[in-house]
């Protein structure tokens, strides 16, 4: 995937050294509900955020990891990462936004546009996203990008309180992402 993807309103960049600071930040405004639903831990510290770059640098433990930025205002807004499993050709998506950012289509946006970066690897098959059972802002993102509900893995979920939850499997294939391009 490319280092910098540009949307209508958004910027998606791969996370700098010199991001960690607003990165750090506004985690920390929402740190219990980020926690809550994703991998962040609870409580947050610079450190924690400066071992998660490095880890993610050096072992590539995601294909690519963006920060959110949005175009205007050039603020961090979240982050999304893809990670590709080679053994069946799939993409994996996870992503957070910050509190001030929900609920206006920018998770949506950024999320449409790395599943097309996603299929533009003609290897790729498949792209699926998880969402906490409990998480319905996240599960209405997946929705209206448009993929399908399969199933419940049962404690699949570890957050950042580190209590196990049910994760919600959604998937698209490539075939039913080029049919829904061409009705657009």
């Amino acid at each position: 995937m490319k280092t910098t993807i540009i949307t209508e309103n958004l910027i998606l960049q791969e996370i700098r050294k010199r991001d960690l600071r607003a990165y750090t930040t506004l985690i920390r405004e929402d740190n219990k509900e980020l926690s809550t639903w994703t991998t962040i831990p609870y409580p947050i510290s610079r450190r924690k955020v400066q071992e998660f770059y490095k880890e993610t640098k050096e072992n590539r433990r995601y294909e690519m990891l963006y920060i959110i930025v949005e175009k205007k205002t050039k603020e961090i807004m979240g982050a999304i990462h893809a990670r590709k499993k080679p053994i069946n050709n799939s993409i994996g998506i996870g992503y957070w936004i910050g509190l001030g950012y929900r609920n206006k289509g920018y998770m949506t946006e950024a999320v449409k546009k790395i599943i097309e970066e996603g299929f533009k690897d003609s290897t790729v098959q498949r792209v699926e996203i998880t969402a906490h059972e409990k998480n319905r802002s996240s599960q209405r993102v997946i929705e209206k990008v448009g993929l399908t509900y399969e199933g419940t893995l049962r404690m699949a979920a570890y957050n950042g309180f580190h209590v196990y939850g049910n994760l919600k499997m959604y998937s698209i294939i490539r075939n039913e992402w080029e049919r829904e391009r061409i009705k657009r």
